[in-house]
């Protein structure tokens, strides 16, 4: 073999082991770098084909809004001084409240009013040995850029809250545990914090 034709195999080589490198490991995307850790999915199935509900939760930590706020800041989503004004909120309601985003699908339209007064899940938040209800549920609307953003684990099909709990009382837990709880079953989510 020449060594014109050696040095172009491995040059093709090389070039090959480039596109397999990439293909094998994908880009790091925002998800995956910040909210990932934070991310919990669960179900409830009626039999091994049939599921009644899925949750995907992402605790919110002070952490991971704080990430948030600066990725939008770099990516010129947000001024200097509406990412000041964010950082402040985030602050305030970090130490108040324990807050989660939860994208919830349920097989029947119905059961999917967590921000009811009398829901078909309900949900809770367990830590250090107490069980509490959450002390607001809303329903938001996630831009496009958000979902593709943050949180590409939400479907169209998905209804999104934000879930808060206060925080007193909680603020030395070390495991935090969402529980949706219905009488069809429930779902449990768990979070390590220390």
């Amino acid at each position: 073999m020449s060594f014109k034709r050696a040095l172009l195999v491995l040059f093709m080589l090389c070039v090959g082991c480039a596109g397999l490198k990439e293909a094998v490991a994908p880009k790091a995307t925002a998800y995956t770098l910040m909210v990932k850790p934070w991310h919990r999915y669960g179900l409830l199935k009626e039999d091994p084909t049939s599921i009644l509900a899925s949750v995907d939760a992402v605790f919110l930590s002070c952490q991971l809004q704080k990430s948030m706020v600066e990725y939008q800041k770099e990516a010129g989503t947000l001024t200097e001084i509406e990412a000041e004004e964010k950082l402040k909120e985030v602050s305030q309601s970090c130490r108040a409240h324990y807050t989660f985003l939860v994208a919830l699908y349920t097989k029947k339209s119905s059961w999917n009013n967590l921000s009811d007064d009398n829901p078909f899940f309900r949900v809770f938040l367990e830590a250090e040995g107490t069980r509490r209800p959450p002390e607001s549920v809303k329903e938001v609307k996630l831009k496009d850029d958000e979902i593709s953003t943050f949180y590409p684990f939400v479907e169209p099909w998905m209804k999104v809250y934000l879930v808060k709990f206060g925080r007193a009382g909680l603020e030395n837990a070390k495991e935090i545990t969402l529980e949706f709880a219905s009488l069809l079953g429930r779902i449990d989510l768990t979070w390590r914090l220390r």
